[in-house]
Formats: C-alpha cells, sequence, structure tokens
C-alpha cells in the first residue's frame, strides 16, 4: 500500500511540474538541456593544459573544444582569457576539473542561470594540487534552439553577491579563464608572469 502511495506521489509530483513548466513556456527538456550544456561547458574549459598546445604553443584544441559552447557576446571575453592562459600552458600549468552536481535556478524561454559544482586541482609540470571544491554560477542564452554560456561564470564560494549581478563582472574566478580554477578554499589565480 505504501509503495502504491508512493507512486502516486511521484506521478502526481512529476505531472505538476511538467503543467508549471508548460504554463511558463518551459518544458522539462528545456532545463535538462540548459544543465547538460552548463555542464558541458565547464567540462570542456576547466579541462586544459599543456596537452591542449599545437606545434606553435596554441591552444588551438582548447578553443575548438570550447568556442562552440560560448554566445557571440560572450566569444570576445573569452578569446581575451584564452590569449592570457596560453603563457601558462606553455609553462606547463593546467587544471583539472569534475562535475558531480547542476541544477536549475531560473530559466525563461531564452535565459537561464544554472548552478554547476565539483571539484577542481590544478597542477604545474609534474605537481597536481589537492581537488578542492567549487560551486559555479552559469548564464545562458539559447540560440538557434541551442544553450550557450552568455557570460563568465561567477564562483559563488568567492563571491556571494554574484546572484545580484546583472552584467558580467570584470574580474572573476572562472572556468572561462582557465587559469582561475573555481575553489571554494578562496585559491587565487596565478598570474602570467605575474600578469
Amino acid at each position: 500500500m505504501l509503495a502504491v502511495a508512493l507512486v502516486a506521489s511521484l506521478f502526481w509530483l512529476v505531472h505538476e511540474v511538467r503543467d508549471r513548466d508548460s504554463a511558463d513556456g518551459v518544458t522539462v527538456s528545456d532545463r535538462d538541456a540548459a544543465m547538460i550544456a552548463a555542464r558541458g561547458y565547464i567540462e570542456a574549459a576547466s579541462n586544459f593544459g599543456p596537452k591542449d598546445l599545437d606545434e606553435q604553443n596554441l591552444l588551438t584544441a582548447y578553443r575548438d573544444r570550447v568556442s562552440p559552447l560560448v554566445s557571440t557576446s560572450y566569444k570576445e571575453q573569452f578569446e581575451q582569457q584564452l590569449a592570457n592562459v596560453t603563457p601558462l600552458a606553455v609553462q606547463g600549468f593546467g587544471t583539472s576539473t569534475t562535475v558531480d552536481r547542476a541544477g536549475v535556478v531560473e530559466i525563461s524561454d531564452d535565459r537561464a542561470k544554472v548552478l554547476v559544482g565539483g571539484e577542481t586541482a590544478r597542477s604545474l609540470a609534474d605537481k597536481t594540487e589537492e581537488p578542492t571544491g567549487y560551486t559555479l554560477e552559469i548564464w545562458l542564452v539559447k540560440s538557434g534552439g541551442t544553450w550557450l554560456v552568455d557570460r563568465a561564470p561567477c564562483n559563488v564560494a568567492q563571491d556571494p553577491e554574484c546572484t545580484a549581478v546583472t552584467e558580467a563582472p570584470a574580474e572573476v574566478e572562472t572556468p572561462g579563464d582557465p587559469s582561475a580554477a573555481p575553489s571554494d578554499e578562496g585559491s587565487k589565480r596565478p598570474k602570467e608572469g605575474q600578469q
């Protein structure tokens, strides 16, 4: 009897969420797609290192992996971040990041805010730091039916005010800038030759 009640409750909850989402013009698949896009961006942008360098010591593989995941309005900032971290990769710097949770905070027909969390570790040559936890706020925009990251992610642990930001902050610790691997312990970004 308890099992029947649990199944009925779950069925009711799923239909209530679907009905509410449909009334807002947002479907469960929109939510899933936004979460998948945010996770994919963090996995692509926060895992990089010397292995991504080509013969000209450019992060070509990294650019090819991340560029399709960002919006037109974020592309210029991403390219600047890429230019800043390329010398670090040449010196042997890299990051390794896992994603173990994601959730949609806000969503509309064409915009979404997703929180993504997990662990990341920075390395230099053969030395790797202990992984630390992170939680990032990712803003996405839907373009041509695809969710794209629309601004530099904000590290919630380092900047609790980031949820109130309406424009992209000028300086944030983000995996969009891989030299700034996210961390709940407030680690500072390595600087390009003390950049």
